[in-house]
């Protein structure tokens, strides 16, 4: 017995019998292949169909009260939503809170048969595969094993058709029974057999594609709370260190010590448009700052700190370090 009311794979009608030959005459006839490519392809081969509304009927007939989910493939021009839309809403009350909607009494004949696995009477009944095991379970009755010898890779594929740019698109109802009666969605289906693991949680595709299953774009509770963290930029590696040059004259230290007059460093911290500071005494506990006028210093190569006594080493300030020879003659 097959799983859904109207079987895709016994699509077109040149794979089967019809008792007034009527399906011979219809336009997917030896284009299996062709028809079974995707719901448009086959929506643009019934639209060229002279049997059409026959075509319709007889699906209408075979399904009957069946919901959209239950019903497989396009027949008649129509998929499964809407033919299962020209049903007249009277016929498909809305059930009541833990009321089982279908063919209970078949159900329970084919429960105490003993002999059918629950998706298969779920398909025969139009009942859900819960509330078939609701049912089960109401009757004291055991568990009947599947015997549907599909991997769950093959299932997942029955039901989905690709899509452009990587989609998988979900054409099936909206679970998979798997071995044991139990159901999964096609959502965890594709996580499932993706990722290799069962998913935690929800699983949302996250590609934006509505019935998109492809695994790649699934993500379950623990994937979404996952913070992908940017690489952190790479600190910029230092510049050549800059410095302001003084010369310190030479000086007695103590009685005996001439110490002769020296080029000495003094590191930037800090340039504005127009000041440069500078460390004048590097004090581990507070180091001085001093600062001169920018623009004279660039314009000039020197600037004179009228501030600072004459014995100061920046009493006078250069951009690059000055010739100490030069400054000695001078003296």
């Amino acid at each position: 017995m097959s799983t859904l009311v109207t079987n895709r794979r016994s699509r077109p009608h040149a794979d089967t019998a019809t008792a007034d030959n009527w399906g011979a005459r219809g336009a997917c006839v030896g284009r299996l292949q062709e028809f079974a490519a995707g719901e448009v392809k086959a929506k643009a081969i019934c639209a060229t169909c002279p049997v059409t509304a026959e075509c319709l009927s007889a699906a209408l007939l075979e399904e009957g009260r069946a919901s959209r989910y239950y019903r497989d493939g396009v027949r008649g021009g129509l998929n499964e939503a809407e033919r299962a839309a020209l049903v007249p809403r009277e016929q498909r009350p809305a059930p009541a809170v833990g009321e089982l909607v279908g063919d209970v009494a078949l159900a329970e004949t084919m429960l105490r048969a003993g002999q059918h696995p629950i998706r298969v009477i779920a398909a025969a009944t139009g009942m859900s595969g819960s509330s078939v095991g609701r049912l089960r379970r109401s009757l004291g009755l055991p568990l009947v094993a599947d015997t549907d010898a599909r991997t769950p890779l093959e299932r997942l594929t029955a039901r989905t058709e690709p899509g452009e740019e990587g989609h998988l698109l979900w054409i099936g109802g909206p679970s998979v029974c798997l071995a044991g009666g139990k159901e999964i969605s096609g959502l965890r289906l594709a996580f499932r057999l993706g990722y290799g693991r069962d998913a935690e949680g929800l699983v949302k595709a996250h590609c934006g594609m509505p019935r998109c299953v492809a695994w790649r774009h699934l993500a379950d509770r623990p994937m979404r709370r996952t913070t992908i963290k940017k690489p952190r930029r790479p600190a910029p590696a230092p510049g050549p260190a800059e410095y302001l040059y003084g010369i310190e004259p030479g000086h007695w230290e103590g009685e005996n010590t001439w110490v002769p007059a020296r080029v000495v460093r003094f590191p930037i911290t800090r340039k504005t448009p127009k000041r440069i500071y500078y460390v004048r005494r590097d004090d581990p506990q507070t180091p001085e700052i001093g600062n001169v006028d920018r623009q004279r210093i660039e314009a000039d190569g020197d600037v004179y700190r009228v501030s600072s006594g004459w014995w100061e080493a920046d009493s006078r300030l250069y951009l690059a370090a000055p010739d100490l020879d030069q400054y000695l003659r001078a003296a």
